[in-house]
């Protein structure tokens, strides 16, 4: 069969290795965060929201001082052009308030009306940025402030607070209330696990993650910082837990990017100047692996800030900065501060997860797939090449750090039964692949290769002396060309390749398979006279493949 290439077609495959390498090299710098334009007014203590593209920041305090009222503006901010516009100010000025964004229009709920501090608020209001008006609606059956709030399934959920006046121990609520924008009413979902006051919650496919805060049943001096997540099902109205905070924090402020919760800043118990001190720290939570890792610090300690999310990129706002000097005040920001989070490296330079959307992307209108050489054995690596096997449909190689990350998830395999899948193990590999020696391999190659074809419905090219090459069927076939100079770095890289590109010119799994194995033997072979079993390179075999492909072309 000729392999000349289908010109009619797209010739393409996707090296993970290549991918990483052009996007960012090896020690390229981690996401840092950048500074933008300051808001026109100063504020902390007030809320954020997204809608068309926009940022509205809604209420707040412009000082810590005690004879001050909450401000009523709201500032609008355009990314792409940079530029702030007023717009009309909310009819209640309010603070530590919430909000939800629900069809475009922007919900806040709570909140203090006042300082020094009065009874929390009930009253409930909606902002139309697309008529740049005001409406109130039904009242909030709990009043409160210092609490928080999240939007699934266009209902908006009110998690915790404070409550001056409800008769609960330490004026602390465990209450969730639950609002329909479609009937302006309200229900009540299954109390929180305790006692809350400035949580934070962020929704990851369709389940509400809370956490940062005060919790505590005795009231008073029992409150205490803490570091639990609690996850909230609305489907079954229950709560459960995921894996704490590295410690806690009240004062700070969440955003979900790409399935994951970033908390950044607030404030710690060790104390500044007679006040609880500001941080700068943020740490990201994966809800699939349950685990919490460190991510860019913020350019300045802030907490009482807000938090937004657009084109993967979070927006840090305004805030009380530095520690506050002996008179109790502090400075209050209008700094706004972005973090680009679309690379598709993780912080320790490693292929990320985040990726996996961006490489779907790119195998659109492609026809192969070869992954693993150079991918690195990160969990964040290892997670996205599982990923991609399970969500591309393309015919796909997989090779070295590729065939790792199968090990202990060979079941991911047997679901793919209808794929063209090539896989192309040295012993070594084979050995972590099934869980026998490498010895115990070497000693049955045969079978062992044809059984692990049979079982995962795979094409599997064992590699070595006489590489083997097996087919779901049982067929096994044993190639003849080759020698031992193959046996040197990035010859395997190389047959990857050879092997994606001509599952790309249409051949079956087991046709580009047991041809691949041949023209690289046969390139070696072709080099034998002139480079022995000693000093050839994985550049030579390469560089051989087009007059190897020709000869081979040329007895058929």
């Amino acid at each position: 069969m000729s392999i000349e290439s289908k010109k009619k077609h797209t010739k393409l495959f996707i090296a993970l290795a290549l991918i990483s390498i052009s996007v960012t090299s090896p020690g390229s710098a981690q996401p840092r965060w950048r500074y933008k334009a300051e808001m026109p007014t100063s504020r902390r203590s007030f809320t954020a929201s997204v809608v068309n593209g926009k940022i509205y920041a809604i209420g707040g305090l412009q000082s810590t001082g005690s004879n001050q009222d909450p401000i009523r503006t709201v500032d609008m901010y355009d990314p792409s052009t940079g530029i702030w516009t007023q717009m009309a100010d909310n009819p209640l000025p309010m603070y530590e308030h919430s909000e939800g964004v629900v069809d475009s229009k922007i919900y806040i709920m709570g909140g203090y009306p006042r300082v020094p501090t009065a009874p929390p608020s009930a009253i409930f209001q909606v902002y139309d940025p697309a008529t740049d008006t005001w409406k109130r609606k039904a009242d909030m059956p709990v009043p409160r402030a210092n609490h928080c709030a999240a939007v699934v399934d266009g209902k908006i959920y009110l998690f915790g607070g404070f409550c001056f006046e409800c008769p609960v121990p330490g004026r602390l609520l465990s209450t969730v209330s639950i609002y329909d924008p479609a009937t302006d009413t309200w229900t009540q979902g299954a109390d929180m696990p305790f006692p809350w006051a400035m949580p934070r919650a962020s929704v990851v496919n369709g389940k509400i993650y809370a956490c940062t805060g005060f919790g505590g049943h005795g009231g008073g001096a029992s409150w205490e910082q803490h570091p639990i997540l609690a996850v909230y099902d609305p489907s079954t109205d229950t709560w459960t837990e995921g894996a704490a905070l590295p410690f806690g924090r009240n004062d700070a402020q969440v955003a979900v990017v790409d399935a994951r919760i970033y908390v950044m800043g607030g404030a710690i118990e060790e104390r500044i100047n007679g006040a609880p001190g500001r941080i700068a720290d943020v740490i990201m939570y994966d809800p699939v692996v349950d685990a919490w890792t460190d991510a860019p610090p913020m350019s300045t300690p802030r907490r009482a800030q807000q938090a937004c999310v657009m084109d993967n990129t979070i927006f840090s706002i305004g805030g009380a900065m530095n520690a506050p000097p002996p008179d109790g005040t502090a400075i209050i920001s209008k700094m706004i501060e972005v973090l680009d989070l679309k690379p598709v490296v993780d912080f320790n330079g490693e292929t990320s997860l985040q990726a996996l959307d961006k490489l779907l992307a790119m195998t659109e209108g492609k026809e192969a797939l070869a992954i693993g050489p150079g991918l690195g054995l990160g969990e964040e690596a290892s997670g996205l090449m599982r990923q991609l096997v399970q969500d591309t449909k393309l015919p796909i190689v997989i090779d070295a750090d590729g065939l790792t990350a199968l090990c202990g998830y060979t079941h991911i395999l047997d679901r793919q039964a209808d794929r063209q899948i090539v896989m192309t193990p040295h012993p070594g590999e084979m050995a972590r692949l099934t869980g026998l020696s490498t010895d115990e391999i070497q000693a049955d190659r045969f079978t062992v290769a044809r059984d692990f074809a049979v079982r995962h419905q795979v094409v599997l090219v064992l590699k070595g002396a006489r590489s083997l090459t097996a087919s779901p069927d049982g067929q096994v076939h044993v190639n003849k060309s080759g020698h031992a100079g193959l046996a040197s770095g990035g010859m395997g890289d190389v047959l990857t390749g050879l092997i994606g590109s001509l599952l790309a010119q249409g051949l079956t799994a087991l046709d580009a398979a047991t041809l691949g194995v041949y023209l690289h033997g046969l390139a070696a072979d072709r080099l034998l006279a002139t480079f022995g079993n000693a000093g050839l390179l994985a550049s030579d075999v390469l560089n051989e493949l087009p007059a190897a492909r020709q000869a081979l072309s040329m007895e058929s």
